[in-house]
Parts: structure tokens; C-alpha cells; sequence
């Protein structure tokens, strides 16, 4: 079998470049070391985020009905790929629930993997930058007010943010529908800690909830 060169068509049949396509993992296979910079890179990336404009900042449309926000931003990269943001956030008590991010997702994976996986039942909407960090800080610090930290992954994937502040023009509500915090409980949640922690702090009139059907 002929040798392929890195600029030739990739043998899987993508239409992609051998060298933008499955080489990378063939040579991350034969050199174990590479796996390690390869994220270091991306973690140089994902930490400079507020240097590359914002790609799409998207969020479910029904998140004030339900407390439950999904939040996905992406940052165009210099050659063309994104620096992605994704954040569950619980508006209703319990703030960042679950983040990630990560760098060098092509457009086709944006669409096809992430945004078909994070909107897979509804048609998301676009929001500015400045709305989706007041959703998400804010509801860290209501959290944190209660005694919950965000989820340990939301360190790094803080810097898809960007270091400033929302400005005072964006205004969230944080709890549940009654002012009180409400806890909906989820498939992940250990549900007698958190209201153990909930009822030392604000008495067991002090919050509601909701346990799964």
C-alpha cells in the first residue's frame, strides 16, 4: 500500500485532508506524548478564550419555565475551529450543575455532535454574551449562598466567558417560582445531602422541592 501524504485525501473517505483528519490520532497512538500536549494546547486556548469573538452564544427557550438552563457558546479559533463552552445551571438552587469545554471542534462538530446533543428537544435561541454570563454567575453565587459550589469542571470552563462582568442592564431571578429555593431533584443528585444541607441553612420552610415521579 502506498504511503499518504499529510495534504492527501484521508483514506476513511472523509473529504478531508489526511493531516486534519485521522492522522493526528495515528500519530497520538504511535507517541504517547502527544495526547499530553495536545491538551496542553487546548488548555492554553480555552484559557485565552476572550481573545477569539464569539461564534454562537445559544440557551433552551424554556429555562424560566423550568430552571434549567442550557447554555453553549463557541469561539471562532484563527483557523477556522471553536473553543466550546457548554453549562448546565440550575436557576432554581443548586447554580452550575455540570460544565465543559474544550478547543479545536471543527464546525460539523458543533452542529452535528454538540449542538444535536445539548439541543436534541428543542430548537435553541441566541442570546448575547452579556445575558448568558448574568444566567450563569448569578446563579453560581445564589448557589454559593446557599452552601453549593459549582461544578469543579467550571474553573477552566469559566474562561469561555470572558474575565468581565455582565453589566447592570441584565436582570435574572434566581429560585423557584415563589421566591424560595426549589430543588428538583435530578437522576444525578444526591438528594438527602442537598436538603440536608438546605434545611440546616434555611429550615425545612425555608425551600421547596421536587421529587422525581
Amino acid at each position: 500500500m502506498s504511503q499518504v501524504g499529510r495534504n492527501d485525501p484521508c483514506p476513511c473517505g472523509s473529504g478531508r485532508k489526511y493531516k486534519k483528519c485521522c492522522l493526528p490520532n495515528e500519530e497520538a497512538s504511535r507517541n504517547p506524548w502527544r495526547g499530553f500536549w495536545s491538551y496542553a494546547e487546548k488548555q492554553k486556548l480555552i484559557k485565552s478564550s476572550e481573545n477569539y469573538p464569539v461564534g454562537q452564544c445559544l440557551i433552551n427557550p424554556d429555562w424560566k419555565e423550568t430552571g434549567q438552563a442550557r447554555i453553549v457558546i463557541t469561539r471562532r479559533q484563527e483557523n477556522g475551529n471553536f473553543i466550546i463552552g457548554v453549562y448546565l445551571v440550575d436557576t432554581y438552587c443548586l447554580g452550575v450543575k455540570s460544565a465543559f469545554c474544550n478547543a479545536e471542534f471543527t464546525a460539523g462538530e458543533v452542529k452535528e455532535t454538540l449542538l444535536a446533543r445539548c439541543y436534541f428537544d428543542q430548537r435553541p435561541e441566541a442570546i448575547d454574551l452579556g445575558y448568558a454570563k448574568a444566567i450563569i454567575l448569578g446563579a453560581v453565587e445564589y448557589a454559593w449562598n446557599l452552601g453549593f459550589e459549582p461544578d469543579p469542571d467550571f474553573k477552566l470552563a469559566r474562561c469561555v466567558l470572558g474575565s468581565e462582568y455582565p453589566e447592570e442592564q441584565y436582570h435574572s431571578r434566581f429560585g423557584g417560582p415563589n421566591g424560595k429555593p426549589l430543588f428538583v431533584v435530578g437522576p444525578e443528585d444526591d438528594a438527602e445531602a442537598i436538603m440536608q444541607k438546605l434545611s440546616r441553612r434555611l429550615g425545612q420552610e425555608g425551600f421547596n422541592y421536587i421529587l422525581p415521579a
